[in-house]
């Protein structure tokens, strides 16, 4: 099978293994790295990528994990910038980057690993790596572009090692001749290539005429080549680069590339054909280990030289108090991780909050296997290692393959810096490749030493390449959707309580309350330190008036637990306020503050309003003291009042404005809006302020500023004008009811209020214009304010049957609207009570006209409209009053 036809395969392979979770959803961890991450969303300016950690936040900061991945966070913003937060992009990227990634694994197979070996090893390495159920999590979920990044950077590399050194063939002539002089043996042509039937030396040593090394030897080295050859080099320094930079652990292909180097010294070593290249393979270590310690160096000086802290439950035993602890459950978990290479059955997307128990005794059972692992696995291989030293068909892929499986791993091992994590499935992805080397030399080895087992060889591949393709596929369905991703979770691991957590999250979004609460409850059943799950337990509770009590209690035990955290303190000062127990949401506000600072503590502002509303304003004003600072809270510390929160600056300058302290409520609004220019809800209140002092045209301007930065601020505009018609302000009223309707010509609301200012200012004609335009397009009277002002100006004009006319269609109108809330019907009896009014009015009318028969209708007409009234609005008392005194009468 040709090069070609073997890529098509296994490129084809993953594309279609991987093709269902094209159109999946974001999960889990790509809701913060990808809609939540400034950086990738384009906030932040794009020169931040390179001093911010995956997730967006600066990587100095103590809080940061320290993941430095600045490569991968611009390839998502790219594909933000031209896809948005559309999630088949990202999977679909990934999808490639592993098919990718698959067919330069096969090709380093096929150019450098299995290079000395006839069979298809190559093919059978890249088949099984395009199918191994545990690159689930790193190829479905968007998060693990990391490992596909860093690998497609990591593979690159090695696939600059298949030209170096350049070989040279030697023609068949002289290696025959060289045979026959050195080892009096006889030329055999095999399989297109050269191999012999040697003698061996004495002690049964192996010589460089042996068949295994031969299939070396009859290419010879031109280091003349090699050592030009220094782009090579450079490429790969860039590559290992950008490895690192795409996710810390490409760092190590620096590793695998110094093995290549030895394993090339140690193969020129076994030909003697040529002198071998000492200086060379000395120069290309050195530079390889020195460029890998300016890269580590490099990062740990970007994330400050700290080194990240991650919370007890997600990597436990690195928070065991004894070293024995430590060494045996990190020994445990090496273990755990080739098993699920080995037999990749059980997978989940979390493995923390001791879903692995702590190996606390030298007596616990699992020793044992950690035993067996390190005297079987690892003794075995470097026992083969050494025995096979001298035969290169077997040397090379195994020093690779031992190489890949365990230098990619070291990072995520615990064993030189603790991690946030047990076991993560996706950081297997890269040591999948050496298991899979070894894997492949098993069954290229085993078909050529025992050649009538070969269909036995292939069988037992084929049934773990069909067992391989199931696994993935069927692991790739739960990524479709995010209830079979969380369900699958609390399935496979029900003792972990971040699962339960997880799955009572999204029960929770989804409006399954219920069922949210009994997993959160379970959450804190198997981990009863558990503050979120208490936390949103608690808010589910206090939605019902008979749980508000337990709430309580379970928002003090998290405050208790967790003094450091701001949620309790918000949440218990929400619910208090709420119970209207103001003093008490006092205390808790200010003991947060005191505690964690204002910025954490936005439950400051509804109590603080809570306290103004209820005229307890000495508490409230210490409370904004406390808040604010004494820099922002005096007329002296003003100027000097930067980074604090605007909004809560603004609701002191309300509370000032309430205990009739107006200029110094002006002064603290004009410091906010230093603070914040462009902030209209700050203008509006600056606004209003002018107005009650009289200062209408700072009034007019500082509104019409606000409008024009924010549009839907316009109401307020027209709530100032009302305010200053009813203080007898009209023309100052009829300007800015002008402007409303310059910016909202449609809003038939402003209108009909600015007809009645036209009205009270003289201009009835202009009134009446804008009212008949008004009713015309209402189909619905949902303006029945502006109907009843169009129908009092007929009144004054004694045109009661327009009035009753106009009042008549607009109740017609909301009684017969598509749906009629409670609300409606209150503006129906409203409007039915004002044209009783209108029919009462105009039956005297008829009376003094002598047309009794027409007033005697019209008053008739008049009390049925007070009937229906009463029937829509019960609480209507004018209807009740009236009614009785028409009756009377």
């Amino acid at each position: 099978m040709n090069n070609l036809k073997e890529n098509i395969i296994v490129f084809g392979l993953s594309i279609v293994t991987y093709g269902g979770v094209a159109t999946a959803p974001f999960m889990y961890d790509d809701f913060p790295a990808i809609k939540k991450n400034a950086d990738v969303q384009g906030v932040t300016p794009i020169y931040q990528i390179w001093s911010n950690d995956f997730w967006g936040f600066p990587i100095i900061a103590n809080t940061s994990h320290k993941s430095y991945r600045p490569l991968t966070v611009l390839t998502f913003r790219v594909i933000c910038f031209a896809f948005g937060d559309w999630s088949t992009a990202y999977h679909v990227t990934n999808i490639l980057l592993h098919a990718t990634v698959t067919l330069l694994f096969t090709s380093v197979c096929r150019r450098v690993i299995f290079k000395h070996v006839t069979d298809h090893a190559s093919l059978v390495a890249g088949i099984l790596f395009s199918l191994h159920p545990i690159h689930t999590e790193a190829v479905s979920g968007v998060v693990g572009m990391a490992e596909l990044l860093s690998s497609f950077f990591f593979m690159s590399a090695l696939w600059l090692c298949s030209s170096e050194p350049k070989p040279n063939p030697v023609n068949n002539k002289d290696a025959m001749t060289l045979n026959k002089n050195k080892n009096n043996g006889l030329p055999v042509q095999e399989n297109g290539g050269l191999k012999f039937r040697g003698k061996r030396d004495r002690g049964n040593k192996q010589t460089a005429h042996d068949p295994e090394v031969v299939a070396v030897c009859i290419c010879k080295y031109d280091h003349k080549k090699y050592n030009l050859l220094c782009w090579r080099t450079l490429a790969k320094l860039i590559l290992a680069g950008c490895a690192m930079l795409s996710k810390e652990s490409g760092l190590t292909v620096l590793g695998v590339l110094a093995v290549n180097e030895v394993v090339l010294f140690v193969e020129s070593l076994y030909c003697k054909l040529h002198k071998s290249n000492v200086k060379g393979t000395l120069i290309n270590l050195t530079v390889f280990t020195s460029w890998c310690i300016f890269l580590f160096c490099l990062r740990m000086w970007v994330m400050d030289w700290t080194k990240p802290v991650f919370a007890e439950p997600d990597n436990s035993a690195s928070y065991a108090k004894h070293k024995l602890t430590r060494f045996l459950t990190y020994s445990w978990l090496c273990c755990v991780n080739l098993w699920l290479l080995i037999s990749p059955v059980v997978l989940c997307y979390d493995w923390s909050y001791a879903t692995i128990p702590l190996v606390t005794s030298l007596w616990d059972i699992r020793n044992f296997a950690t035993l067996l692992f390190y005297v079987v696995f690892c003794g075995g291989m470097l026992w083969l290692f050494w025995k096979k030293r001298r035969k290169p068909r077997i040397f090379r892929p195994l020093a690779f393959g031992i190489s890949l499986l365990v230098l990619p791993f070291l990072p995520a091992s615990n064993l030189f810096f603790p991690v946030g994590f047990v076991v993560a499935e996706r950081v297997l992805y890269l040591p999948s490749s050496g298991f899979i080397v070894l894997l492949s030399l098993a069954w290229s080895k085993g078909r050529e030493t025992k050649p009538k087992l070969r269909k036995m060889f292939d069988i037992f591949v084929s049934i773990i390449l069909i067992f391989y393709f199931l696994r993935t596929v069927t692991r790739n369905r739960v990524w479709t959707s995010r209830e079979a991703f969380m369900s699958a979770g609390v399935e496979t691991f029900p003792e972990n309580a971040k699962v339960h957590y997880n799955w009572a999250n999204y029960l929770y979004e989804h409006n399954r309350t219920l069922e949210a609460a009994a997993e959160y409850e379970k959450t804190i059943e198997l981990y009863p330190n558990f503050v979120s799950a208490m936390n949103n337990l608690a808010t589910i509770l206090e939605e019902n008036p008979k749980t508000t009590d337990k709430a309580h209690e379970m928002y003090v035990r998290i405050i208790r637990i967790h003094p450091q955290g701001s949620n309790a303190y918000n949440n218990l000062a929400a619910l208090l306020v709420k119970q209207e127990k103001f003093d008490d949401a006092f205390r808790v506000v200010m003991r947060g503050i005191g505690l964690l600072g204002s910025d954490e503590i936005p439950a400051v502002i509804p109590v603080a309003r809570a306290l103004v509303k209820h005229d307890k304003i000495t508490k409230a004003e210490r409370l904004y003291h406390v808040s604010l600072g004494k820099q922002c809270v005096t007329e002296e510390g003003l100027k000097n009042c930067e980074g604090v929160n605007t909004t809560l600056l603004n609701d002191f300058a309300m509370m000032l404005q309430t205990k009739g302290e107006i200029t110094r409520a002006i002064q603290v609004l004009k410091r906010s809006l230093k603070l914040q220019p462009l902030d209209a809800e700050t203008l509006v209140l600056l606004a209003n302020c002018f107005a009650s002092v009289d200062k209408f045209r700072e009034a007019q301007e500082t509104i019409f500023r606000s409008v024009e930065i924010d549009p839907s601020k316009s109401h307020r505009m027209w709530a100032l004008a009302s305010s200053l018609f009813n203080r007898g302000k009209l023309l100052e009223s009829v300007r800015i009811y002008e402007r409303v309707l310059e910016l909202l010509p449609d809003n038939l609301e402003a209108a009909g209020q600015y007809a009645a200012v036209l009205f009270e200012f003289g201009k009835p004609e202009k009134a009446k214009e804008i009212l008949e335009d008004l009713t015309s397009r209402d189909t619905e009277c949902k303006f029945d304010q502006a109907w009843r002002n169009f129908a009092g100006l007929c009144g004054k004009e004694r045109k009661f049957e327009k009035g009753i006319d106009l009042l008549k269609t607009c109740a017609h109108r909301i009684e017969n609207a598509a749906i009629v809330t409670s609300e409606d019907k209150t503006r129906c009896a409203i409007v039915r009570l004002l044209l009783a009014k209108h029919e009462k009015l105009q039956a005297y009318r008829y009376k003094e006209s002598g047309e009794k028969t027409e007033a005697k209708r019209m008053w008739i007409d008049a009390m049925h409209n007070l009937e229906k009234a009463i029937a829509l609005d019960p609480s209507l008392e004018a209807a009740k009053q009236e009614l009785v005194a028409m009756r009377n009468k």
